[in-house]
């Protein structure tokens, strides 16, 4: 994919009428590898068990396996992992889209009185196919976004250690 965009649109910084790569691509003809499937769904258990060890490590739960953090920055990445992990699976957002969420924005609409009045609507610019759609809002998802929230950061690193942790 590299080589053809190279032919076909990358100039030479010295000489814009140069293509930068000139020639034939040099990986033409060979078969593609077969992609593993990457698709991993949690299982309710596996899910209760990883929202269980956050919850143990934050103090909330008492759990003699587990040591709950004391350090304020730990324990800020560790909720923002809970709310995180429970928006994506009570909503079924990309993570993309929930990183996109900004506390107070327009996008998020809440009702105390109307149940259905509670949804994010995401604009198709940050969603996968690119159309505009609505996502509903169950009791959780709510609480989480009713609140200052911040999804901005990449939480793989501490999905990892969590997810190792708790088995």
């Amino acid at each position: 994919r590299m080589f053809n965009l190279a032919i076909k649109f990358w100039e030479h910084p010295d000489n814009k009428q140069e293509f930068l790569f000139d020639g034939r691509n040099p990986a033409e003809g060979f078969e593609k590898l077969a992609e593993e499937s990457r698709e991993r769904k949690l299982s309710k258990g596996e899910l209760i068990k990883l929202v269980e060890h956050i919850r143990a490590r934050l103090g909330l739960v008492s759990n003699p396996e587990v040591v709950p953090v004391t350090n304020g920055r730990d324990r800020k990445g560790y909720r923002r992992l809970l709310d995180f992990i429970l928006v994506a699976v009570m909503t079924g957002m990309r993570k993309g889209e929930i990183k996109g969420l900004k506390f107070g924005s327009s996008e998020i609409h809440l009702s105390d009185t109307d149940p259905m009045d509670n949804f994010v609507h995401l604009p198709g610019k940050r969603t996968k196919s690119g159309k505009p759609r609505i996502v509903f809002l169950n009791r959780t998802a709510k609480s989480i976004l009713s609140r200052p929230f911040d999804f901005s950061y990449e939480p793989r690193h501490l999905w990892e250690t969590v997810r190792t942790d708790a088995g």
